[in-house]
């Protein structure tokens, strides 16, 4: 299984939460169509667990001020 997000930030736990929520959908305990109100709700008991970080992976991290920078080429 793949998950490719971009953000500005993470928050601790918060990509290993979103795993657990894919996961429960992909399990039947979620719909998809649960997701949004998870964010409105702002209870984190409601959505997935909290995956372990074995198997989580960072591939990247990017520096946008740095981008174009002569120190990164």
């Amino acid at each position: 299984m793949g998950l490719h997000g971009s953000r500005e930030s993470f928050l601790r736990y918060m990509v290993r939460k979103i795993v657990g929520t894919l996961v429960d959908v992909g399990r039947g305990k979620l719909r998809a169509e649960d997701i949004p109100n998870l964010f409105e709700v702002r209870d984190r008991s409601k959505s997935g667990p909290t995956m372990p970080p074995q198997g989580l992976c960072l591939a990247e991290v990017e520096y946008p001020e740095l981008k174009n920078s002569a120190e990164c080429q």
